[in-house]
This record gives C-alpha cells, structure tokens and sequence, in this order.
C-alpha cells in the first residue's frame, strides 16, 4: 500500500516537472486567452525580452512569442522567439576541418585568361578528341584487310622486304580463318610460285621463309590442306627434298610443311606413296648428317602409321576407314629397308629426346623389323642404353622418364631374343 503511494507521489512530481518546461508556440495570442478562467483585463502593454517574463493576468501579448504556463505558480510566461541552430554532429565538423583548401577550385572571373590557358593545356578539347579517335579508328585493321595489304605489298616489293612480309604473313595464317583468306586472295598460288622459282641454295633465307608461311597455313588447317593438294604442293615439296644439294636448315623446313600437310589427311599420306614419298626420305636419311633432322623423319613416319592404328581401332565413320585402309605405309618402309637405320642411329645419337625417338619407331615396328633387328650390333648397343639408362633411373630426379626408356629397351631386347630362341 505504501509503495502505491509513493509510485503516484513520484508520477505527480514527474509531470509538474515536465511541464513547467513545456513549450507551446503561440501564433495568436487569442487562442491562449480562451483559457477558462476568470481574469481582469490589464491595458498594460507586455514587453517581451529574451528571458522568461511573467504575464499578468487579463495582459494581451503580441504574437510570436514563446509563452508556458509555470505550473508551480499558477502564472503565464513568455518571451521572445528565438530561432533555433540545427545541431551540427561532431563528424561533419571533424569532416569540415580535413577539408585542404588548396584542393578547392576558385570560381573563375570573367576574363581570367591565364586560367583558361591552364585548363586548355590540361585538358584535350573535344575536337582534339575526336580527331584522334578518328585516326585510331581508320588505323584498326581488320586480317582480311592487313593479309590483303600484306599480299599487294609482296609484289613490288625487294628481297628483304619481302622476308619481312612473309614473317608476317607467317604469324597471321597459324589461325584458321586466315589460312583460308590466304588462299581465296590468291596469296598461297603467289608464294608457292615463287618457292617453285627461285634458286634455294643461291638464297636460303629467302627460300625458308617461303616454305615456313605455306606449312604455316596447312597446320590442322583441313581446307588448306585439300586447297594445297590441288595446287601440286606435295608434288614440289617431293621434288625439292630430292635435290642433294640442300642445306639441313631448308631440308628441315620442308619436313615441317609435308608433316603439317600429311598429318590426319589420308588422301595426302596416299598421294605421298604414289609419288615415291618414302623413297625420297629414306635417301635423305642415307645421305644427311644431322641426328635431328633423321629423327625428325623417323618421328613423321612413326606418327603417321601411329596414326592409322588408332583410327582402325576407334574410328566409326566407314568412310574414313575405307581411306586409311587403302595406305600401306608401314610396307612400303619395310620394302625401302627402313628398319636397317636404327643400329646407325642408336650408335651416334647423343640426346636422350633422340634416343627416345628412335626408340619408340622401332617399338612400332618391331613386329615388322624382326631379322634386321637381331643383328649382335644393334642388340650390343641395346644392352649399353639400358645400363646407362637404369643408372639415370636410379640417381636423376627425373627417375620417371629414364625408367620408360629403360623398360622399353628391355622390351625390344626381350622381343629380339624370343625370336632368336625360335
């Protein structure tokens, strides 16, 4: 009970408080004399100030004042309005102070030259703009028209321009659509012209660049290659590696172009045969005397009868089949005596990427070389490989990679020897 009324003591002690400091703002000092109460009306004029000024009652106030009423009392006071300042919060101030004044830019006066100047040399105008992104346009090229550009060049052009002509040509034709524009503006019948006619010898650099654009464009490119077919480039290429005079770096160049051109096209690998294609590489690997250019050979060979197992294996398409069918590369190299330049090889080859190449056509054709592959010399070589071999396997870092070449020497000396035993 007691608590009851100490909790209303303190209610009414909390709204005498709250509202002698009520304020209540009067537009017309009208509305607060129709407060019902009896009072006498004073003509005394109210002065208002800027503190809180009682009111006596019946007094009329002027408008616009602040006017409460002091509940302890029982009076009216007011005094003058005064407009309040919106708060400032301490971070816009803070925010003000980290202003740099330097960083302001001044409002520019009528006729300030120097300022104008300034911002002229700054900054480029919109003609200037435009002007240069004209010319940035009109300088973008698409590869139809710099290929063309190329090939009209080419024709009144100089030796050493040439070469740098078709330096570029080369880097464009890799992609495929271009390729094609090579051929369709007449480019691929003008180089392979030009290769046909000139003196390879008398001029290599000349010659190299000339063969590299045309491999170029027929890499896994297959309408260039069936493009190149009709214009005779197998034909040339046959009858330029045939000629005994050629440098490795030229003889090199053409293997890159007949491998680009014959690789996945078994139309190509056929006309090849029917040319005497195996004919001519198999005297090339009598008569040249770089390693790598052989094992280049080897490599195509290898890659081309590789090439045709799988397809007889996994391909679905008759047709495709029908094609592959119709190659007999595998016994036109047995016939051209091919297997008897293993034991050559093996004996002089001084890189292991060699070694492994040569070793993996022998590996294909193991089956098919089986008499020239017992000779003691052949197996005495073998035998030395596969000791340095396991060596290496045993203390390189690259252990992987020396172990397969080792397994695959065991596993050409194992086929060797069942045969001997039989």
């Amino acid at each position: 009970m007691k608590f009851c009324v100490y909790l209303i003591l303190f209610c009414v002690s909390l709204i005498r408080e709250n509202l002698s400091n009520d304020l209540i703002l009067v537009d017309d000092s009208s509305n607060v004399d129709k407060i019902d109460e009896k009072f006498e009306i004073i003509d005394e004029e109210f002065i208002p100030t800027h503190e809180w000024k009682r009111v006596k009652p019946g007094q009329a106030i002027p408008k616009g004042l602040h006017v409460r009423l002091n509940v302890q009392t029982g009076e009216r006071e007011a005094k003058i309005l005064e407009e309040e300042k919106p708060a400032i919060s301490k971070e816009f101030e803070e925010s003000l102070k980290r202003i740099n004044n330097e960083q302001l830019i001044p409002e520019k006066s009528f006729g300030d030259v120097a300022h104008e100047d300034q911002i002229h040399k700054k900054f480029k105008s919109y003609d200037q703009l435009k002007k240069e992104l004209n010319d940035i346009n009109f300088n973008v090229q698409t590869d139809f028209e710099i290929i063309k550009n190329l090939l009209e060049q080419f024709k009144s052009s100089n030796r050493d321009q040439k070469i740098a002509i078709l330096k570029d040509l080369e880097f464009y034709v890799h992609q495929f659509d271009n390729g094609l524009l090579l051929c369709d503006l007449g480019g691929f019948d003008s180089i392979l012209n030009e290769l046909n006619s000139t003196l390879l010898n008398q001029d290599s650099e000349y010659a190299q660049n000339l063969i590299i654009v045309l491999g170029s464009a027929v890499q896994s490119n297959p309408k260039v290659k069936v493009y190149a077919i009709k214009t005779q480039l197998l034909q040339i290429i046959l009858n330029r590696m045939s000629t005994r005079v050629l440098t490795d770096e030229l003889q090199s160049k053409f293997i890159f172009t007949l491998s680009g051109l014959l690789r996945n096209f078994p139309l190509a690998q056929n006309e090849f045969l029917k040319l005497g294609g195996v004919e001519i590489l198999s005297n090339l690997m009598r008569i040249i005397n770089s390693i790598k250019l052989k094992t280049k050979i080897l490599t195509l060979t290898d890659d081309l009868i590789r090439e045709k197992i799988a397809v007889m294996k996994d391909e679905h398409d008759e047709k495709v089949v029908r094609q592959y069918e119709q190659i007999n590369l595998m016994g036109e190299l047995i016939e051209k005596k091919w297997c008897d330049h293993f034991s050559g090889l093996l004996a002089v080859a001084d890189d292991h990427d060699s070694i492994e190449k040569i070793l993996a056509s022998m590996m294909t054709l193991l089956n098919s070389c089986q008499v020239r592959l017992q000779s003691e010399e052949l197996v005495k070589i073998l035998k030395n490989h596969v000791d340095v071999y396991e060596n290496l396997a045993k203390t390189e870092q690259d252990d992987d990679y020396f172990a397969r070449i080792a397994k695959n020497i065991k596993t050409i000396l194992n086929e060797v020897k069942s045969k001997q035993d039989l």
